[in-house]
């Protein structure tokens, strides 16, 4: 009875120090993000305009979380964008826009958090400070790594999709003279991206002496906080307490029980 009584203690403290919200909150990460839009009305508000950058979460957990105390955090402006009103189901994407809370994704560089009151959750960074992204990509997670794509799927699985690189061409010409040979020329031109916008902001092409491949910025995801790693530490020294009560509780019913065979066996011995 006291060994039963004290589990239920200890299953009780674990589900009072980790509310549902806190215990669930691992199941929901930044999945998605499009930083720069170009002649789309993402947000469907029948517009194009400069609030159709959008950031999408997934709750891979099996319940549906409030994120009312929730917050979008950019780290270079040190600002927060709360989530108030914001539901997110289990299994299931939830797209934020820009037009909803205001924020606002750099085209070269930025750090993004998700963060439930003071634990941060999940971030995401990406790109190259002065080194625009293509417009109308997306940068997707696909559970071990963030990638670029071509194909935005905002409210969907995550679709990875890069253009095929187009072979590069060298053209040689050359020409003699009677004064002697001129000089040859190569000129190998970048592969164009088939991304919206096609060509750099300046509408030039550009000419190197050598084939040049055009790199994606690259981006990592941290999640979990330092809130969340002292949470678990806590979570283990209430099991280690619920273990040794749990002995106490079983010795201490032996001991009890020696006592009652004890006397027992006194009373039951014949009186000379």
């Amino acid at each position: 009875m006291i060994a039963r009584l004290s589990l239920g203690i200890i299953f009780g403290l674990i589900l009072a120090f980790f509310p549902s919200d806190v215990r669930a909150e691992g199941g929901v990460i930044i999945n998605e993000i499009l930083p720069a839009p170009k002649d789309k009305d993402w947000n469907n508000n029948g517009q194009i305009d400069t609030k159709e950058e959008w950031i999408e979460l997934f709750n891979s957990g099996d319940y549906e979380i409030d994120l009312s105390d929730w917050s979008i955090y950019e780290k270079p402006v040190n600002k927060y964008f709360p989530l108030t009103g914001f539901k997110i189901k289990p299994k299931e994407y939830l797209v934020i826009y820009k037009n909803q809370i205001n924020f606002a994704l750099n085209n070269d560089t930025d750090e993004i958090w998700l963060v439930n009151k003071d634990v941060t959750v999940s971030t995401v960074n990406y790109g190259v400070s002065g080194k625009n992204v293509e417009y109308n990509y997306s940068y997707n997670f696909d559970g071990i790594n963030w990638q670029w794509s071509q194909s935005p799927t905002p409210g969907a699985k995550n679709t990875i999709s890069l253009p095929p690189k187009e072979e590069k061409t060298t053209k040689k010409q050359t020409s003699t003279s009677s004064t002697g040979s001129k000089s040859t020329k190569n000129s190998v031109k970048t592969s164009k991206s088939s991304a919206i916008s096609g060509e750099n902001e300046s509408g030039e092409e550009e000419v190197l002496g050598e084939s040049s491949t055009a790199q994606l910025p690259t981006g990592e995801i941290k999640i979990g906080g330092q809130k969340s790693k002292s949470n678990n530490v806590f979570g283990i020294i209430l099991l280690v307490l619920g273990t040794i009560v749990i002995i106490s509780s079983g010795l201490y019913l032996w001991k009890k029980e020696q006592v009652v065979q004890f006397i027992q066996k006194t009373l039951k011995r014949p009186k000379n």
